[in-house]
């Protein structure tokens, strides 16, 4: 796709275009027209704005600049106050009657992105995008990291990248699944499957790590030894244990164990119970010996003289005291009686206990000559063993798990990597036009080859290096390469090339860029100070799509 037109559109109060940028074929430049760079006039901004409607999510880059992390407050305040947006219209062709994709991104916060006048979230808005662009239905790889190869900006710092173009850290697997697309190293369902396969294997092994860290696992073997002595401690253990024990009565009572335990423990609790009682009487009897409770006779006297008043009494007073007499004794022969009684049950309950326990020694303990303390300590010796067996299987288990997972994996990207084809040839096709544009440019012979390992991509040549202009110089070489291998082998990409900050290319070379430019299928889109490209003949004025100045910049405030 081409990028046919940039706008930048007012929203508030009416809806109004501040400006338009048209681009054609070829060789498009933006320049600043001021006597000295860095009047912040927006010709970068004008590339930021290109790459903000591919997907870009810093919209505020627009006013920010993260170098000297100065902000442009009259232009942010511009943007929210009017309710600023961009429009990028893309196309096939150049024909005015080309069907084309308008892609809208409101520049102040919280605005919406907009395909064909549809408000798209960010996810659809990417995934929308690379099957327009890159003709993609399923992720990997990714819009924006396709993207980047083609709209070589970094909104935040000057991109002086040039294989590894992503301004991130980012894994190789991942540019390996890039350069696969780019260059059709393999079947581009295959290649997003490849990928897919190979950020599994990526979390996999993340969480295989984890999992080594959380359990202090260095070496899975070690492991896999302590659960072989911890089993062999069990086969011990369980063999002192039998010492103990008479094995054959063991089975025969196993069932019955519980039952008699229970029964033991009764007994002993109401035998406790029962002397507690005994004890509470014989308290009581011994208090009733050293303090008479027969009640003084004066008061006796008093209340049967005070009775007879009102009453016939037909018994007399020495009646009363008798009667006293008794009553007091008899409370003492109750008690006495029934410490005898009690102390007859507990008689009984021991008897019961004894006999219990004499029946049924060998089940109740289970051991040979009462050792149940050795019993009891080889028991918890063993739960421990076995609770510790389960936890160590359990960690083998998800270890082998994983690393069984990721062993699988790996084999079936292995054997995508086997079956990838010729991918040599598709190389020496792109270097056929690497090497011819170097050469032009740079006066030296530079070809791309493929790594076994690490970084898919690498570059070399016949000199002894590269300057800062040389590599402003070589990454156009590459992508103007990159846009003739493309159309050869008619690979669904951009025909753009989006570049910020040329002024470091040495004049020669810029004008041969220029040549190569307006002798291919692509549309080669700088930012440059206009004293830059004066004295350049291979430029025309239909070349320079946009100047301005201090006096008209791009928001025009």
């Amino acid at each position: 796709m081409y990028i046919r037109k940039l706008s930048i559109i007012s929203n508030h109060p009416v809806k109004e275009v501040i400006r338009e940028i048209f681009f054609k074929m070829g060789m498009n430049l933006i320049l600043d027209n001021s006597e000295k760079s860095g009047n912040n006039v927006g010709k970068t901004t004008t590339l930021k704005l290109i790459d903000i409607c591919l997907g870009a999510k810093e919209r505020k880059y627009v006013y920010f600049d993260a170098d000297t992390k100065n902000e442009n407050i009259t232009l942010k305040n511009y943007i929210i106050d009017n309710k600023i947006s961009c429009e990028l219209i893309l196309s096939n062709t150049f024909d005015a009657n080309e069907n084309k994709v308008k892609i809208t991104v409101d520049l102040f916060p919280k605005g919406k992105r907009y395909i064909n006048n549809e408000a798209q979230n960010q996810t659809d808005f990417d995934d929308k995008l690379n099957q327009l662009i890159f003709n993609i239905s399923s992720k990997p790889p990714s819009f924006r990291q396709l993207i980047r190869k083609f709209v070589r900006i970094n909104q935040k710092s000057d991109d002086n990248k040039f294989l590894k173009y992503i301004d991130f850290n980012i894994r190789n697997d991942v540019y390996v699944s890039l350069y696969n697309f780019l260059f059709k190293l393999i079947d581009t369902d295959i290649n997003s499957q490849k990928t897919k396969m190979e950020n599994e294997l990526h979390e996999l092994n993340k969480s295989l790590n984890s999992f080594k860290s959380l359990n202090q696992i260095k070496n899975i073997d070690s492991i896999i030894q302590e659960l072989n002595a911890i089993e062999t401690s069990i086969v011990t253990s369980n063999e002192q244990l039998l010492a103990l024990t008479n094995s054959e009565h063991f089975k025969h009572t196993e069932k019955e164990i519980s039952v008699i335990k229970v029964e033991y423990t009764i007994l002993k609790d109401r035998l406790e119970q029962l002397e507690y009682e005994k004890e509470r009487i014989s308290n009581i009897i011994k208090n009733s010996k050293g303090d008479s409770r027969l009640v003084d006779q004066s008061i006796l006297k008093t209340l049967y003289s005070e009775t007879e008043i009102f009453m016939d009494l037909s018994k007399d007073f020495n009646d009363l005291v008798n009667f006293n007499e008794q009553l007091t004794k008899n409370k003492f022969d109750f008690y006495i009686n029934e410490l005898e009684k009690k102390n007859q049950t507990i008689q009984r309950c021991k008897e019961k206990l004894n006999e219990l326990f004499s029946k049924n020694k060998e089940i109740i303990m289970l051991i040979k000559e009462n050792n149940i303390e050795e019993y009891n300590k080889l028991q918890l010796i063993l739960s421990n063993l076995t609770e510790k067996k389960g936890e160590l299987k359990k960690v083998i288990e998800l270890y082998l798990s994983l690393e069984n997972k990721i062993i699988f994996i790996k084999k079936l990207v292995d054997e995508i990597e086997v079956n990838k084809g010729d991918m040599s040839n598709q190389i020496t096709k792109f270097n056929s036009y690497f090497t011819k544009y170097s050469q032009l440019v740079a006066g030296e012979s530079y070809f791309a080859y493929l790594n076994d390992d690490g970084f898919p991509l690498s570059i070399k040549n016949a000199g002894t290096g590269l300057g800062t202009g040389s590599k402003k110089a070589i990454i156009s070489i590459f992508d103007l390469a990159y846009a003739s291998f493309s159309k050869e082998m008619a690979i669904q990409s951009p025909r753009f090339i989006v570049l910020d900050v040329i002024e470091s290319m040495e004049s020669e070379s810029l004008e041969k860029i220029v040549e190569i430019v307006n002798s291919i299928d692509c549309q080669y889109i700088v930012a440059v100070l206009n004293e830059k490209i004066k004295g350049n003949n291979k430029i025309t004025e239909n070349d320079k799509i946009l100047e301005l100045s201090k006096d008209d910049k791009l928001f025009k405030i």
